[in-house]
């Protein structure tokens, strides 16, 4: 409970003159007046300490008794967040740590809108610790719940997650025949940045990539056979885009001399 609220009688066959409620064991200086050979008065508590609660007589003898609490609770957990992917990955984890010295922690939400719950029960425990995987980026709210109902709540930003595939753009070949031809075109990643490319003549993902590295790169890539080719580009945390071109202008083929004929007269 966030007080307590105490109800004190007073007595005294002779008579009453003061009371006072400290903190303290010394003999308080400042007396609050009564009088009466009984008196009831009320006093809210606050916070878990040792109390004493003074009584003084008309004759000025004095008497005490000592009240404790430790059932006072008037403040949210403690909370602290951090997250495991200091570099680019496909997924992250939220770490979660929460304290609550009093009443205890009851329950924990992750809402990826502000003021909004998803309470998930606690059996009250002063400490609590629990990790939450994600697999999208953005804003994370953290809340926790104590058993009184004060609520911690904190937010975190998941920026390192790549789920998405690299890019090709303008794919194409030359349109002029030749003893080769190229295979030209961008590629693209704007998260985790590019890794690698290879271009094959089978629909079967290579072991091995070029390699190549930022965010952008021209493909400017010979090839001496016409037909199908693919085109795979990988990404640095594993994602593999792959589409297909054809090649139909190379002629590396010699022209053929089918015959030699005499025109001369009388050959």
């Amino acid at each position: 409970q966030e007080s307590i609220e105490l109800q004190i009688t007073l007595t005294d066959n002779e008579g009453l003159n003061g009371y006072a409620i400290t903190e303290s064991s010394e003999e308080p200086m400042e007396w609050i007046s009564i009088e009466g050979k009984e008196t009831s008065i009320k006093y809210t508590l606050t916070e878990n300490t040792t109390y004493y609660i003074w009584v003084k007589d008309r004759v000025g003898n004095i008497n005490y008794q000592m009240y404790s609490t430790d059932t006072i609770d008037t403040q949210a957990p403690q909370v602290e967040i951090t997250n495991t992917l200091t570099d680019w990955g496909e997924k992250d984890t939220i770490i979660i740590k929460a304290t609550d010295d009093v009443i205890g922690i009851s329950g924990m939400s992750i809402s990826r809108t502000e003021g909004t719950y998803n309470w998930e029960t606690i059996e009250n425990t002063l400490s609590y610790e629990t990790e939450k995987e994600v697999s999208e980026n953005g804003t994370y709210y953290i809340s926790v719940r104590d058993g009184y109902g004060h609520i911690t709540t904190k937010s975190i930003v998941i920026d390192k997650i790549d789920t998405m595939l690299p890019t090709i753009e303008n794919l194409q070949t030359s349109t002029d025949w030749g003893t080769t031809n190229t295979i030209t075109g961008s590629l693209k990643d704007n998260e985790s940045g590019l890794r690698g490319y290879q271009i094959t003549k089978e629909k079967v993902e290579p072991k091995e990539y070029i390699e190549i590295s930022g965010t952008s790169f021209e493909v400017n890539y010979e090839v001496g056979e016409n037909g199908s080719y693919y085109i795979w580009v990988k990404d640095k945390v594993g994602n593999v885009y792959q589409t297909e071109i054809e090649v139909n202008k190379v002629d590396s083929t010699a022209p053929v001399l089918s015959s030699i004929t005499n025109s001369s007269n009388g050959s």
